[in-house]
């Protein structure tokens, strides 16, 4: 993303220079619900929405044989 690394000069990322808080990286383009986007707090929290998410139970007729 544009503005966000680093700069050893000022100390922060030009964004954070010019708006005075670290950028904001947008989900609201993923498959992710709006209510559980709304109730994220943390990384944590956001990996295991995106776990639940990619975990689904198979179905009974899809039983895999070994």
């Amino acid at each position: 993303m544009k503005n966000r690394a680093f700069h050893s000069g000022i100390k922060r990322s030009p964004y954070e220079a010019i708006f005075g808080c670290a950028a904001r990286v947008g989900l609201s383009t993923t498959a992710i619900p709006k209510e559980a986007l709304n109730s994220l707090v943390d990384e944590d929290q956001l990996q295991n929405t995106l776990t639940a998410m990619n975990v689904s139970p198979q179905p009974d007729n899809e039983k895999v044989v070994e």
